[in-house]
């Protein structure tokens, strides 16, 4: 295990060195299934709808895997969930590369790789918490930026690996990407880390004897906090899946050159990079609210994505929608774990982050789905979008229902700071009380 001097320093920066190259390999790879999609299209004949949820369930189960990925952490180590699920991704992918069919596609592409990338999802965003606290924000801006490159370089290399080999080569060259984590993951060693946190309001946690284990593991069934959370993520996923599964047969509708596609997703990483960066610049300020950056930025981003096919009908409309969603969604992300740590604790931090990556993966997995079936009935995709704004919309407002909830549960939430000080000044009162009721006692005797 780890001594102190390596939060904030020491170890922590080859960890955040080697989880940005994972975030790297992590962006190529979940960049791919919009590229995907087209091939599969072509290549199996079935309908939009059926076909996505082909990619769809791949990109749900990365979030789904979410609880089992905490408990994972928990039970064994995040290094061990982060070499696991490498390993299963891989498998995967290579299988999917010998199907025959669509079910078996599903089953090997969809289901068996999709687990693997859930598995080791939670542990690549949770573990610069445990290693940084002051600079947490920073750190995971330039975790996420990487991640960012990765969406800028994936299209070009997901496209000439498609059109020089096919997409079954190109499901091995992404099982070799997906090896990568179980290299990152050597590097993940336990370490010591207090159950509180220096941004913003922190929480603290207060050991309560009258408290039973079952209230200790439930927790979460009555917080309205956590639910508002996990709800917000779900609806933002819906939005962020029909972007990465159907965006490209949107653009291949209007005409749009598939080199010119590849640029189009290599502004958006970029973008997206730059934004990480400057985010996690801005939220490593203690006195910048999380919540509000929070708010904000999927509301912006909500706007441009409800709106974008009405001016997004030429090449010059989707790479200006493709700059402005990239920067709003890119920030957006930033602040998520420190926002969780806020509120929750980092002891609480795998298990919060697991359940919203749960809800997540199940609005990616419907976001899809419904905008293919859509597109099927239609003949369009524009309506998809327009759904998967409204809904992003949606999400942040119900954000704006988190102070109020802390408001009201700061009166009988045994773990606010300033609950457990009032405690402690009427422990010292009562103590009083007795040592008084005691020499009075002594006197009359």
């Amino acid at each position: 295990m780890l001594s102190d001097k390596d939060i904030d320093g020491g170890w922590a920066w080859v960890v955040l060195v080697a989880t940005s190259l994972g975030m790297v390999f992590r962006g190529s790879t979940a960049i791919s299934p919009g590229f995907l999609q087209v091939e599969f299209l072509k290549y199996f004949s079935q309908s939009t709808g059926y076909t996505s949820l082909v990619t769809s369930m791949f990109m749900c189960l990365e979030f789904v895997m979410g609880p089992i990925s905490s408990v994972f952490c928990t039970l064994f180590s995040v290094r061990t969930a982060m070499m696991t699920g490498g390993l299963l991704m891989s498998l995967g992918l290579v299988i999917a590369s010998f199907t025959a069919d669509i079910v078996q596609l599903l089953l090997a592409y969809g289901v068996l790789g999709g687990l693997g990338f859930g598995l080791s999802y939670t542990p690549h965003n949770i573990i610069l918490g445990y290693y940084f606290n002051r600079h947490q924000p920073l750190a995971n801006g330039i975790s996420l930026a990487a991640c960012g490159l990765g969406l800028s370089v994936g299209p070009f290399v997901v496209m000439w690996l498609i059109e020089s080999n096919g997409w079954r080569f190109t499901l091995v060259a992404l099982a070799c990407c997906s090896l990568q984590f179980c290299v990152v993951g050597c590097l993940y060693f336990p370490t010591k880390r207090e159950k509180s946190t220096e941004h913003g309001k922190g929480r603290r946690k207060i050991k309560c004897g009258g408290c039973s284990k079952s209230e200790t593991c439930l927790w979460y069934l009555k917080d309205v906090t956590f639910w508002i959370m996990c709800i917000n993520y779900g609806l933002v996923m819906v939005g962020y899946g029909i972007q990465i599964v159907h965006f490209p047969a949107y653009a291949e509708s209007l005409n749009i050159r598939p080199e010119l596609l590849a640029w189009l997703y290599t502004t958006f990483g970029i973008v997206v990079s730059i934004s990480r960066v400057l985010c996690g610049v801005l939220c490593n300020d203690k006195t910048v609210d999380l919540l509000m950056v929070y708010f904000s930025t999927q509301a912006i981003q909500g706007l441009i994505t409800v709106f974008m096919p009405l001016y997004a009908k030429d090449y010059v409309g989707i790479m200006t929608y493709q700059v402005l969603v990239s920067i709003f969604y890119g920030s957006s992300q930033v602040p998520l774990s420190p926002l969780v740590v806020q509120l929750f604790g980092v002891h609480k931090l795998s298990t919060v982050f697991g359940w919203m990556m749960l809800w997540g993966g199940v609005g990616a997995l419907v976001g899809p789905v419904i905008a293919g079936w859509l597109h099927d009935v239609t003949r369009s995709y524009s309506i998809g979008f327009h759904v998967g704004g409204v809904l992003v919309m949606l999400a942040a407002v119900l954000l704006l229902f988190v102070p109020m909830c802390r408001q009201r549960e700061a009166g009988e939430d045994v773990t606010e700071p300033e609950l457990a000080e009032k405690l402690v000044h009427k422990d010292k009162a009562i103590v009083v009380k007795v040592d008084v009721k005691t020499q009075l006692c002594a006197d009359v005797q």
